[in-house]
């Protein structure tokens, strides 16, 4: 039974950190999409006119969020992988 329960525990940590992995790398390319969009939309918008209120979307802001969230998460990836690989090498020695 344990030995059940170490493998199927085994299996969801891999899954785990592929979905993570995976995740990771999607949102830092809808960040780059979204930003390219973005700017090439906004780039195309007439300026307002002197003395008139303009709204400036924090078209960056979004693309550092959505890096930075991208990269934590494969981060985290990566140290469920290490820590898997520690606990293996524990397991077998």
């Amino acid at each position: 039974m344990r030995s059940f329960l170490f493998r199927v525990s085994g299996i969801a940590l891999v899954f785990l950190q592929w979905v993570l992995v995976l995740f990771g790398l999607l949102l830092i390319a809808i960040a780059l999409n979204t930003y390219a969009y973005e700017t090439r939309y906004f780039a195309t918008q007439l300026s307002a006119a002197p003395g008139q209120d303009h709204y400036v979307p924090p078209v960056f802001q979004r693309l550092l969020t959505g890096i930075v969230t991208g990269v934590i998460s494969v981060g985290l990836g990566a140290i469920l992988f290490c820590l898997r690989r520690i606990i293996a090498m524990r397991k077998v020695g």
